[in-house]
């Protein structure tokens, strides 16, 4: 017997903003597409003591090109993680308090690092 499968949550990365250097974070932007819901949009905003975490933990330098990496990474990680409950509010914080409450998004991003 063959079942129907609904079609999973669509993340898909625009690419970052500028400015964001000013407040202290990095954004990136995306679009998220799923099943019975209008296609939306969401920036995910990386703030510097979180992406100088990531970058200690990952074992990289913390550089300009390696923020807007990250901020895409974990954006897409959070975000289809947040979209299986439903519509997710329009901006993201990512905070060294998010990432230690959900150690599963810095598992992911080590895993994205080996590949």
């Amino acid at each position: 017997m063959t079942t129907l499968s609904e079609p999973a949550v669509e993340v898909r990365y625009q690419g970052g903003s500028a400015g964001g250097e000013l407040w202290g974070m990095t954004q990136g932007d995306f679009a998220i597409s799923a099943p019975g819901r209008n296609e939306h949009e969401v920036a995910v905003l990386l703030n510097d003591p979180a992406a100088q975490m990531l970058a200690a933990e990952l074992g990289v330098e913390d550089t300009p090109a390696f923020r807007q990496e990250a901020v895409r990474q974990v954006g897409q990680v959070w975000l289809e993680q947040l979209e299986k409950s439903g519509p997710v509010d329009p901006q993201i914080f990512v905070s060294v308090g998010l990432l230690r409450e959900h150690p599963e998004i810095m598992k992911e991003l080590k895993l994205i690092q080996a590949v």
